[in-house]
């Protein structure tokens, strides 16, 4: 399951930081380590290191935890915008794959974007630990540390669906201004 949202934030990411590069649409590569960069760049590369799971049962058993470590390698020249749009598109991933979009669309249309923004923070938790440059490329890389909370990952859909995600991605861009277009 976690290979597949990892997959889709690399095929996200690469859609917003290099769309406009059209012989880069097809290099998101998964599984090749960061000290070994492809010949062409840009591309996204996502890999994952030693996995660890955690479970914790309270006595409802409602409450379970889901954690993998894995490493990011984006292959830019702008660590910044890449950054806000990792994060972004994490979560952006996860939250398409429950049914809150939905839920708070038709519960509350006002609050609609504010209520999605909120919900993230529900759903996962991650951890930048930090940009590094790989020698004389323009390969930064994020080690990560995700978090998906019981309640939602009892929902995930399955497959994922891009179009969705896109959807999101916007109602989130729209609900913060400081957000890349």
């Amino acid at each position: 399951m976690i290979q597949q949202l990892l997959e889709s934030v690399g095929a996200l990411l690469h859609y917003h930081l290099f769309d406009n590069d059209p012989a880069a649409k097809a290099q998101v590569l998964i599984g090749i380590p960061a000290t070994n960069p492809p010949a062409k760049l840009p591309s996204v590369a996502i890999y994952s290191t030693p996995t660890s799971f955690g479970m914790k049962q309270q006595d409802d058993q409602a409450w379970r935890e889901f954690s993998q470590s894995c490493t990011i390698a984006i292959y830019t020249k702008e660590p910044a915008q890449a950054e806000r749009w990792l994060s972004l598109s994490i979560g952006a991933v996860l939250l398409s794959q429950t049914e809150l979009l939905h839920h708070y669309n038709q519960q509350n249309p006002v609050r609609y974007r504010s209520s999605v923004v909120e919900s993230l923070h529900q759903i996962y938790s991650i951890q930048l630990l930090g940009a590094e440059p790989q020698a004389a490329s323009d390969c930064y890389q994020w080690q990560i540390q995700l978090l998906v909370h019981g309640q939602f990952q009892a929902k995930l859909r399955q497959p994922v669906e891009a179009d969705y995600i896109r959807e999101v991605l916007l109602q989130l861009n729209s609900s913060d201004p400081s957000l890349p277009e």
